[in-house]
């Protein structure tokens, strides 16, 4: 009787889990409400699921912010940089997609290979912004080249990513679900992965030596 509500088992362990999603939710969703904020929020929100993975985070709110207001400049910058380049994308879709000719159709089926190349970037980008300093063009370039490399992983990233949403479009019910924890709960879950890749980016001081000719120089310093 004792261990069922023993608040250390695990079915409290996860409904406090579950509360703290649903609270980070709200506060990355109120910090995206500017628009222009939404990279920093999103920043701030992996920061804080990433230290939830590795049970390291203490108070959500205060783990929350501290991100924010860390990566709040260069997170703007990446997402204005982010914005720009989809609507210049559309735009050239919309018009080159329309037109007929061979030199239109290969410029369009070029386009949508830059719209995959986006998107691999945004993937990686704001988790990478929230795990390591490093410049806002080394970011995107690591982003893109971790893309690559971890190929295996990228594909579950934005399968991880893509299909709570897709499931909701077939079974709207679960919209109340994804409003709870649309945010949150996708990035709670994809930080699992996102942990072990970098993991392999920082070699342990007993590995440093031998690993440090055959890693990629795609990190700069961690967070």
């Amino acid at each position: 009787m004792n261990a069922i509500f023993n608040p250390e088992n695990r079915f409290f362990r996860t409904i406090d889990k579950m509360a703290d999603l649903i609270w980070l939710n709200i506060l990355w969703f109120v910090c995206c409400i500017p628009i222009v904020t939404i990279g920093a929020s999103t920043t701030a929100m992996y920061y804080t699921t990433m230290k939830m993975v590795r049970n390291e985070e203490s108070y959500i709110t205060k783990c929350f912010f501290h991100s924010f207001r860390r990566n709040l400049l260069q997170a703007t910058v990446i997402w204005m940089i982010a914005v720009a380049f989809a609507v210049i994308l559309y735009i050239d879709i919309s018009v080159f997609g329309a037109e007929q000719g061979i030199f239109f159709k290969v410029a369009t089926v070029v386009l949508y290979a830059m719209g995959i190349i986006y998107c691999l970037i945004l993937i990686y980008v704001f988790p990478l912004l929230a795990k390591f300093d490093n410049t806002t063009l080394n970011t995107i370039k690591n982003a893109l080249m971790l893309a690559v490399l971890q190929i295996p992983y990228t594909v579950l990233l934005a399968l991880m990513i893509v299909i709570p949403w897709a499931v909701v479009v077939m079974v709207p019910y679960l919209l109340i679900v994804m409003i709870l924890l649309g945010g949150s709960g996708v990035a709670f879950a994809t930080s699992h992965i996102y942990v072990k890749i970098f993991d392999l980016l920082i070699p342990s001081e007993d590995k440093a030596e031998e690993t440090s000719g055959n890693a990629p120089e795609i990190i700069d310093e961690e967070k």
